[in-house]
């Protein structure tokens, strides 16, 4: 706009000062002056589409065709094309004060113009941008009930997140994880709108009903997850890794509003990331995925009561993948301070003491898992400490070997045989 106001004040300056006669020595001004602002905008057009081409692994595949379908873009290159047709305009009719004063205030518009296109086409080069265009852009292809393209604008983010993964760019990648959930989110509330207006079949006749959609869609996205957790694990991008644990954690929760059934696959899924993670080692991970499901069940404790509806299955399955994680990190390093393996459950007790559990439809039974829980882990600590004496006991009495078994060879004297 500052273009403009300038524009504007010369051309009442103007006004008053020069003469028509004035203006036929302004013919080559004329023509400068509409030509230079459409050559700055192509060149900034033209710059820009090489940064999005050279740059897509930072950002989007898809980025180059959302700047080129830019409806902003190309309108302010028609109104800069309309501005060099009508400076020619000038050159072909006699001079006169008025267009002249017209010409001027379009010049300082069109160089307004110029700027709004550099700056638009900036645009295209930040990740939240585009990750904006993508989300418009599913919304229409579920609008328009194209799942084909809607899964192909999910597939483009699952790429770019992997590439980035292969790149070592950490922020990129964790950036994009966070589209790939809120895209998800997207996806499933532009079908849930579909659905209130009837255009999706109802389960049993014919098509596929909103629920398969979804479920689909979940086991979709959980089975990239997991993929893209196996090469952040074995490309050592931990973070990355870390952040999908959380997701899967945040995407659960975001499907038990839609079915309880369908929020039960991602906690699976965490479940087979942090074997992969114990197998090859990556304790932090492990422990960060314990983290993420005592988060995921406070958030479920506090639905339900904000709710007044039980979420019991999903309450339990999160205590349960809890228990089985912490066995396994239990039997693999018995020497690990038993207390902090059970901190996560004891969390979750003191929350359900707080206000925001108090009136938890499934309060006491919660606690009876919790203790339950508890008494198992006690239990098992107990029976390896017993095993454990069991055998430097028998390592202590190795002598009498021969003595209580005189029909079993020893090793050592086999060989000497």
């Amino acid at each position: 706009m500052i273009g403009s106001a300038v524009s504007l004040i010369c051309a009442l300056i103007l006004w008053s000062v020069i003469g028509t006669s004035d203006l036929s020595k302004m013919r080559a001004a004329f023509l400068l002056g509409g030509i230079v602002p459409l050559l700055l905008a192509f060149a900034a057009s033209f710059s820009t589409s090489r940064l999005i081409q050279k740059n897509q692994y930072k950002t989007l595949a898809a980025g180059l065709t959302f700047y080129l379908k830019d409806r902003l873009l190309a309108g302010t290159f028609a109104a800069l094309l309309f501005f060099f047709i009508y400076s020619l305009s000038l050159l072909a009719f006699p001079a006169s004060l008025e267009p002249f004063l017209v010409w001027v205030f379009l010049l300082g518009v069109s160089f307004d113009l110029v700027r709004l296109c550099i700056r638009r086409s900036l645009r295209y080069l930040q990740l939240p941008f585009l990750i904006g265009k993508m989300e418009e852009e599913l919304v229409h292809a579920i609008g328009n009930m194209d799942e084909k393209r809607a899964f192909e604008l999910l597939s483009i983010v699952i790429e770019a997140c992997t590439t980035a993964m292969l790149k070592k760019k950490i922020y990129v990648a964790t950036s994009l994880l966070s589209a790939i959930q809120r895209l998800t989110e997207v996806y499933v509330q532009e079908l849930a709108r579909v659905e209130l207006q009837g255009r999706l079949s109802p389960s049993g006749e014919g098509g596929p009903s909103f629920f398969d959609k979804v479920n689909y869609l979940c086991l979709y996205v959980c089975e990239r997850l997991e993929w893209m957790n196996e090469n952040a694990i074995r490309g050592s991008m931990r973070p990355v890794a870390i952040e999908i644990m959380t997701t899967f954690g945040r995407l659960s929760l975001f499907f038990s509003r839609h079915s309880p059934d369908l929020a039960i696959h991602p906690l699976r899924f965490l479940l087979k990331c942090a074997h992969e993670a114990q197998n090859i080692g990556e304790q932090e991970i492990v422990t960060r995925s314990i983290l993420a499901l005592s988060e995921t069940c406070k958030a479920f404790i506090r639905l339900s009561q904000a709710k007044n509806q039980s979420f019991k299955g999903l309450i339990f399955e999160c205590l349960s993948t809890m228990e089985e994680i912490v066995k396994m990190v239990y039997l693999q390093n018995k020497e690990i301070n038993s207390a902090l393996l059970i901190q996560p459950f004891a969390e979750i007790g003191e929350f359900m003491g707080t206000k925001q559990a108090l009136t938890c439809p499934d309060r006491d039974e919660i606690f009876n898992a919790l203790r339950r829980v508890f008494v198992q882990f006690q239990s098992l600590q107990m029976v390896t400490s017993n095993m454990e004496e069991v055998i430097t006991s028998a390592q202590d009495t190795s002598s009498s070997f021969q003595e209580d078994l005189p029909f079993i060879t020893r090793p050592d004297e086999g060989q000497g045989q």
